[in-house]
């Protein structure tokens, strides 16, 4: 048999072991590669198994915790933007116009790193899980540093955009490699992290809380002259910046010192290096304990791993997998025996203890997927129909862009147009409403919680705040249990939009304090409950095949969004009252809540696909 033909036929093994569901387009039907033949509709693949049988250990509740704490430190960082604004502002005498250029670098930042092939997604495919999961807490924590020392306000919004590049890697990095190493049963602990992405603002708000009103300049009464010397006595929200910054370098030196991270299974083998998989599992049974020798077929199809030790059709000799895999760099330097090994069993590959040597996986370094059973990589074969100026790119973009360009028509044709206009709209308008109301919040607190044209204390209104960020931890936790009921994803998504849009109208009209205090709660706790849901429902729309274009674009357009809407929000501000804004992010909401109305007939379809039951299962 030739290498070739294993090589195509194993492919299809490792496209299917991160393949959780088909997806299902507008007319029903189905699309996406058929499982195995001998393999069930929905039942796990070898790997899938595999992580079923190590199952939740000392490893897995250890790495929850450390994907939490990068969320958590995520979420601090955005909620430090809107809790530090009021007093930069004050700081340089930013104007509302422009004040809002805090948030549109940060987001800008975000953005960049999650596009184009310098983005941290692209970088994780190449090099790895674990050094972009490592990296990119490590460079919000760096930056985080150095915007406490920013000299102006145009120096602060260039450190807040390369911050915003750590940030825009580390959620989706961290969540990712926390699913691939949990067995799939295990996949609701997702739900867990957004706990810790909710802390991660009450923990933003209790600091401004402590740190801000002592390091601040009071507030100045309506026809006042500050005396204060901002230089001083305004210097509250450069400590917060410093403190989140040292707060995630010591989470990031948690990652790297007291915890050792194996690459992730799922990585490797899609990475087409099967055998690193099995020392990577084979290590993480151990730290839990348990006592496995896993092997070739726990990790791919019986089919291929037969085909990997098959002979080459030609002089008798088996073919043996690449040396990158397995971490040997001579043929000479494998053992021969009578039957092959499916684990390198060099002195190199166990350590003075007996145990597995990680570094005869080739774990500690990554490289470009390559074939397991062909040193030289397959020929990128590109569309007849591919558009002109493809052939004007470099030879190594060529390939990746006609793909994309594939799975972007896919997306666009009849079948799955209208389900992929309304996720994206969803995404878009929701961000832009969120982030209207949420960057400003401090901002509209002390504008509405004035007392006949005395400014509202600092201190109160980060109290409030903080009540804000807290009423937000449940709306997780309720997403996760409302969506397995008969509500189902589309309408708790719907309703949630809705009760977000309504909390959003009575805060622009309520006057008392028990008003303005109750509905931003009420906003925090939909909105919430709203995003839980945008992140479950996204990637089980889609198959496999367009799942990742589909989401990359509703990520990039949530990002854009998220550039804009603070722009937007100071121009309205410079206008009028705080009225304007919060109207539009009103309108933003309900016609959020309008769009995921129409996902009703969608998610039918993938209920009755199922079997029926409840709403589908959470998927990645």
């Amino acid at each position: 048999m030739s290498t070739d033909e294993v090589e195509e036929r194993s492919r299809g093994s490792f496209e299917r072991d991160d393949e959780d569901d088909s997806g299902l387009s507008e007319d029903g039907s189905t699309n996406g590669r058929s499982g195995h033949p001998n393999q069930a509709e929905g039942s796990l693949t070898p790997l899938d198994a595999t992580l079923e049988e190590i199952g939740m250990g000392r490893y897995q509740y250890s790495l929850l915790v450390l994907c939490g704490l990068g969320w958590m430190a995520d979420n601090a960082t955005l909620q430090l933007i809107a809790v530090i604004l009021p007093r930069v502002q004050e700081h340089w005498q930013v104007g509302d116009r422009w004040i809002g250029l805090l948030s549109t670098s940060l987001f800008a930042g975000m953005m960049a790193s999650s596009v184009g092939a310098w983005g941290w997604g692209s970088y994780s495919d190449a090099k790895g899980r674990v050094p972009a999961f490592n990296l990119t807490l490590c460079v919000t924590a760096v930056f985080s540093m150095a915007a406490a020392f920013a000299p102006s306000f145009g120096m602060l919004c260039l450190a807040l955009f390369l911050l915003g590049t750590g940030v825009g890697g580390s959620m989706p990095t961290d969540g990712t490699l926390f699913l691939e190493n949990v067995p799939r049963s295990s996949h609701y602990l997702l739900t867990a992290l957004s706990v810790f992405f909710s802390l991660g603002a009450i923990i933003t708000s209790v600091l401004g809380l402590a740190i801000l009103p002592r390091y601040s300049c009071p507030p100045v009464p309506p026809g006042g002259e500050s005396t204060c010397d901002v230089k001083k006595d305004n210097n509250g929200w450069r400590i917060m910046l410093f403190a989140l910054g040292v707060m995630t370098m010591v989470m990031f030196l948690c990652r790297v010192l007291f915890f050792r991270l194996h690459e992730s299974a799922k990585y490797l083998v899609a990475a087409e290096r099967p055998s690193a998989a099995v020392f990577a599992l084979q290590r993480i049974s151990r730290i839990n304990g348990q006592e496995a020798n896993w092997d070739l077929q726990d990790v791919v199809d019986d089919e291929v791993s037969a085909l990997a030790n098959d002979t080459d059709g030609s002089d008798g000799k088996r073919s043996p997998p690449s040396y990158a895999a397995t971490g040997e760099t001579t043929p000479e330097s494998r053992p021969k025996s009578a039957s092959p090994s499916l684990l390198p069993t060099s002195p190199r590959a166990r350590n003075s203890d007996g145990d597995l040597d990680e570094e005869a996986a080739d774990l500690s370094t990554f490289s470009l997927p390559s074939s397991v059973f062909s040193s030289t990589p397959a020929t990128p074969r590109l569309r007849k129909d591919r558009p002109a100026w493809i052939d004007r790119l470099p030879v190594s973009w060529r390939s990746g862009a006609d793909e994309y360009l594939a799975r972007l028509d896919e997306l666009l044709e009849p079948k799955w147009k209208r389900t992929t206009t309304l996720i994206w709209v969803i995404w878009t308008l929701a961000s832009a409403g969120y982030t209207i109301f949420n960057v400003f919040l401090p901002k509209f607190l002390e504008s509405k919680l004035s007392d006949g044209g005395q400014p509202s204390s600092q201190e109160a209104t980060l109290r409030d705040y903080v009540l804000y960020t807290v009423s937000g931890l449940p709306g997780s936790l309720l997403g996760a249990y409302l969506v397995e009921t008969s509500l189902g994803r589309a309408k708790t998504l719907a309703f949630s939009t809705l009760l977000t849009s309504a909390g959003t109208f009575v805060f622009v009209f309520v006057s008392s304090q028990f008003g303005v205090i109750a509905s931003s709660m009420a906003v925090s706790l939909a909105a919430t409950l709203m995003y839980a849901v945008i992140y479950s429902i996204t990637p089980e729309i889609f198959p496999t095949s367009l799942r990742g274009t589909a989401c990359g674009i509703a990520s990039a357009l949530s990002r854009l969004a998220g550039i804009v809407a603070p722009l937007l929000t100071g121009a309205l501000l410079s206008l009028s009252s705080t009225a304007l804004p919060l109207l539009l992010s009103a309108v933003c909401f309900f016609t959020t809540a309008a769009c995921a109305w129409g996902l009703r007939s969608v998610e039918e379809r993938m209920r009755r696909k199922r079997g029926g039951g409840g709403a589908p299962a959470l998927a990645h």
